[in-house]
């Protein structure tokens, strides 16, 4: 990968986080967060918290399909490092999350749902939305995602290293288990993995990928603030099977995001200085992505359960000036320690590691020596 592409990758990771982070905040619908001030200064992103969302998807499919390119892998190395990447933020959030939510219902009790264990093991095996169960884990909402993410890595596993009839029964086998919308977000991930592939293969003249470059916001600004043709007759039609999900909003986001991202990738060049100049700053923020994504809730409620009641002008300000440093202290013991986690599902799947099934990937690995890839982003 391009030094340049990999490093906006990173920015782009990193402020998709923080659109969710601070639209949350600004969220006037939530008891504990109002701040008219600050709801009002940043209530543009709280309308784009989703649309963060399904660029993390794309995002997360374009990594993870770069990461297997790279280099040759095997089932067990595979399913260690999504494991490792997976559990080094979301189970301490998930402890977290409890902590906090029982510390701040016993002094806030109408800021927290009802208590209840059986969603946090569902959680844990990433199980809660499956199908239309929808069940969220106490305060920690943006946690939905990672029951998509998990089974997009099944799946993409089983993609990778099975073959014929076998790969064919077990992902439909697998989609049968997630359900109608974990199958239809599945095409926005893989939508990702498939614009990897464009990366390596197309040579956009450097006029055709600024018009990409671009054009790609308009059309996501335009998505956001009108309806999709066709939106309301589809909710309407397919409100049996959709739910309350969009699917055709989000795919016009996510294409919208492919399109920019296509053309960053033959702008490169250009953007090599620019990014160059904050590469270890970029780097260590987008280091602290997964966890602002997965701790920002259950934290920022825990803070304005404790501070003084009722909120006020004063509240937002106070809660992102507590909460961001805290977020960034727990990334360096979370997601920047993902070892201890590697050394543990290593040795789990130790016997069943055959050295000799390195799957056959193609690709070429264009980091520079000792250039990490770029971590995947939280669903997400």
């Amino acid at each position: 990968m391009k030094p340049a592409l990999s490093l906006y990758l990173d920015a782009v990771r990193f402020t998709a986080a923080m659109v969710v982070y601070l639209g949350h905040l600004a969220l006037a619908s939530e008891p504990s967060f109002v701040s008219p001030g600050f709801s009002a200064t940043f209530s543009g992103l709280s309308a784009c918290i989703d649309e963060a969302v399904i660029i993390f998807f794309v995002l997360s499919g374009f990594v993870i399909a770069h990461a297997t390119a790279a280099r040759p892998t095997t089932p067990e190395a595979y399913a260690t490092a999504r494991l490792a990447r997976l559990y080094s933020v979301a189970l301490p959030a998930l402890l977290a999350t409890l902590v906090l939510d029982m510390l701040g219902r016993a002094i806030a009790p109408a800021f927290y749902p009802p208590f209840a264990p059986q969603p946090f093991l569902g959680a844990l095996l990433f199980l809660n939305q499956l199908w239309y169960i929808d069940v969220g884990a106490g305060s920690n909402g943006p946690y939905w995602s990672l029951n998509f993410e998990f089974w997009y890595y099944v799946l993409f596993g089983m993609i990778l290293f099975l073959r014929g009839w076998q790969r064919v029964a077990a992902v439909l086998a697998t989609l049968l288990v997630c359900g109608p919308q974990i199958a239809l977000y599945s095409l926005l991930w893989f939508a990702g993995v498939g614009l990897h592939g464009l990366t390596q293969r197309l040579r956009l003249s450097q006029g055709l990928g600024l018009g990409l470059f671009l054009l790609g916001p308009v059309i996501f600004f335009l998505a956001v603030n009108h309806p999709v043709p066709g939106e309301a007759f589809m909710l309407d039609r397919l409100a049996w099977l959709l739910r309350d999900s969009n699917i055709l909003h989000d795919s016009v986001i996510a294409l919208a995001f492919g399109m920019h991202l296509l053309g960053c990738h033959s702008l490169a060049a250009w953007l090599e200085a620019p990014l160059s100049a904050i590469a270890r700053p970029l780097r260590w923020l987008a280091g602290s992505t997964f966890t602002i994504y997965l701790f920002h809730m259950p934290l920022s409620r825990f803070l304005a359960a404790v501070l003084p009641t009722p909120p006020g002008p004063w509240s937002g300000p106070l809660l992102l000036a507590l909460g961001f440093p805290l977020l960034l202290a727990i990334a360096a013991v979370t997601e920047r320690r993902k070892q201890p986690w590697v050394r543990l599902f290593t040795a789990a799947f130790a016997p069943f590691r055959r050295p000799a099934q390195a799957a056959p990937v193609g690709g070429t690995n264009h980091l520079r020596p000792g250039q990490p890839p770029p971590g995947h982003a939280a669903t997400g």
